[in-house]
């Protein structure tokens, strides 16, 4: 993401008139999450700069904030663990700062994840999205238990991290969204670090597949769409969407995308 993330961290970038973080932080809080703890490398400090101790978008609920460090990039699972005594015995939805989930529908994935969750009596639930065989090996790709829809959500009985695309389970990928109970922080201290020294959330959840609790999977819905920031296709991707979403703003980005894709634009 370089040039732009030379002196700004990615999450810090604009998206429309917001930042991606304020965008994540507006999903979370649509969905009742009130308390968020932020995990942060020392050399981003302007992320807690950014935001302070609280967050509220204009006419929604405020959302406390919270921060802990992970001094070096030991993966996703060394960060969730810097949550256990923060998170304090209960369920803690997990969210990638560097993804946004587009979705207009009534009932957004976290919602019905929330809803899987407690329905289910799971140790565990995973955001997953349909992606091309051929973008398999990408991905965190789950195994399901039996044979599911593209719609509902389905159990687990493990993941497999970035298949060849004859060996994967499915083409449901791991979208950047978990709830995840107490028995995690478990599994994961219990976890060998990979080479490159990294504790990983997805080996962590498998392992709570395999082991229980139950792990199930919730798809996102046509017209859902998660979009990697952190990548400059998907980035730019996600600001002409907010650009154009934008009912005060948004106008002229409504018009200038019009006029480029009339004929002869």
């Amino acid at each position: 993401m370089r040039p732009l993330t030379l002196t700004t961290p990615k999450e810090l970038l604009p998206l429309g008139r917001r930042l991606v973080l304020q965008v994540v932080l507006a999903e979370l809080a649509t969905a009742g999450v009130r308390r968020v703890l932020i995990i942060v490398s020392p050399q981003k400090p302007q992320i807690q700069a950014a935001l302070g101790s609280s967050w509220r978008e204009e006419g929604g609920e405020c959302v406390e904030l919270e921060y802990a460090v992970q001094p070096e990039p030991r993966g996703s699972g060394d960060a969730v663990l810097r949550a256990e005594e923060w998170a304090a015995g209960e369920p803690v939805v997990v969210a990638f700062g560097d993804c946004v989930i587009a979705a207009g529908s009534a009932e957004p994935p976290l919602l019905r994840m929330q809803r899987c969750y407690s329905a289910n009596g799971a140790g565990a639930v995973v955001l997953v999205e349909v992606v091309p065989a051929e973008h398999v090996s990408r991905y965190g790709i789950v195994r399901p238990m039996d044979v599911v829809s593209a719609a509902d959500p389905f159990l687990l009985s493990g993941l497999v991290e970035k298949p060849m695309p004859l060996e994967a389970p499915s083409n449901f990928a791991v979208s950047a969204r978990f709830i995840v109970g107490p028995g995690i922080y478990t599994a994961l201290r219990a976890q060998t670090p990979d080479f490159r020294g990294e504790t990983n959330l997805t080996e962590a959840i498998a392992t709570t597949a395999h082991e229980g609790p139950p792990v199930w999977a919730v798809p996102l819905r046509s017209g859902e769409e998660r979009l990697d920031t952190g990548a400059f296709d998907g980035y730019l991707a996600a600001f002409v969407r907010h650009a154009m979403q934008d009912e005060a703003a948004g106008g002229r980005a409504r018009e200038e995308a019009a006029r480029l894709l009339a004929p002869g634009g």
